[in-house]
């Protein structure tokens, strides 16, 4: 089976064009997201190049109601700085056709939950058989959960005429 523009063709945000308008990006715009959008204008890229692109800063706030119990929300809050590609081209003019090589680091953050829940209170946590009347109880919880995407990707696309190009990416 060989699949093409599998799942993630819309929704990433590589690059600055990726960044702004997913989706919009298959054009030849010259940015680093052509790796991911569409490997073919690989092959109309004339220079090697390395590129850094990603989003500046991220913030997230989660809100877990009755996440530890009824009237005990989690919340979760924090930011980052987030790299979203680390790319690089090298272009070989052959004598028949130009091929284009490039690999690259792809890092999407999809969640960092982080969140901590006490609660102090007079209560009657114990059976009145072995302990009568309210009881002191001091109870808390507490929860981490962290998780991102990495890819490396390798590409070549080879120019077949001034306006057509092949290419492929593979992905892991």
């Amino acid at each position: 089976i060989t699949r093409a523009q599998d799942t993630h063709y819309w929704s990433p945000s590589y690059g600055p064009g990726g960044f702004l308008a997913p989706g919009a990006t298959i054009a030849n715009n010259g940015d680093s997201g052509v790796f991911f959008y569409n490997p073919a204008l690989l092959a109309f890229s004339r220079k090697s190049a390395a590129s850094i692109s990603g989003t500046i800063y991220q913030y997230q706030r989660t809100k877990i109601k009755n996440g530890a119990g009824t009237g005990l929300n989690l919340v979760s809050s924090g930011g980052s700085i987030i790299p979203q590609m680390i790319s690089n081209t090298i272009s070989l003019q052959l004598k028949k056709r130009p091929v284009t090589f490039g690999y690259a680091l792809l890092h999407e953050p999809v969640m960092d939950f982080t969140t901590s829940q006490r609660k102090d209170a007079q209560i009657n946590a114990l059976s009145d058989s072995y302990s009568p009347g309210a009881e002191t109880f001091v109870g808390q919880y507490t929860a981490q959960n962290s998780i991102d995407e990495t890819a490396g990707l390798l590409s070549a696309a080879v120019q077949l005429s001034p306006s057509w190009s092949v290419g492929f990416t593979i992905d892991g």
